[in-house]
């Protein structure tokens, strides 16, 4: 008998296969990081807005409860919950935890419409007493305001807080507002 000789088959994947996979792999990875940054920021926009809305509502209960005037005060980089003091006849900032100051992200867009008028929105200077935009009275009335959010170049996916002075402040999503 004869030995018959057979050529060993390869084993194992080529350099080039691997290449391949792995700039594969990179496209599609970057694709996804892509994708999950903007969807980020669309989350927290509305987290942000939700936040504001919920502690506005609470400024105004806290106003009727305390039989005080709050204020809120919004500028290009944060908002402040403000109380009237008579003695002083001047505004402070809350020392609560709830209505502490807070930051915005530095993409959102805020436009501010109070009594049917459009307000530019100040930029932030700490050696200026804070006059409030919006106020909160005890008598359950505030001021009638719309606060529209978006992001930089997104102005079809804003988000409203708006009031008529009277009745409860509300909060109208993209897909609410879309619906209208």
């Amino acid at each position: 008998m004869k030995a018959k000789l057979v050529a060993a088959q390869p084993k194992g994947f080529t350099l080039i296969e691997l290449l391949v996979v792995l700039v594969l792999l990179g496209l599609i990875s970057s694709i996804a990081v892509v994708s999950v940054g903007v969807n980020n920021q669309s989350r927290e926009l509305e987290n942000e807005v939700r936040r504001m809305h919920a502690l506005m509502r609470l400024a105004a209960e806290e106003a009727i409860l305390q039989n005080q005037e709050y204020g809120f005060y919004i500028d290009n980089e944060g908002y402040d919950f403000l109380i009237y003091d008579d003695v002083d006849n001047s505004w402070t900032a809350s020392q609560g935890e709830s209505l502490r100051s807070r930051e915005l992200p530095e993409w959102l867009t805020i436009e501010l419409t109070r009594d049917n008028e459009a307000k530019s929105l100040a930029v932030k200077d700490d050696d200026k007493e804070k006059k409030p935009l919006l106020l909160f009275l005890s008598s359950g009335e505030s001021t009638p305001h719309t606060l529209r959010f978006f992001i930089d170049n997104q102005e079809s996916r804003a988000f409203y807080i708006e009031s008529d002075g009277f009745s409860d402040i509300v909060l109208r999503t993209p897909k609410e507002s879309s619906e209208d």
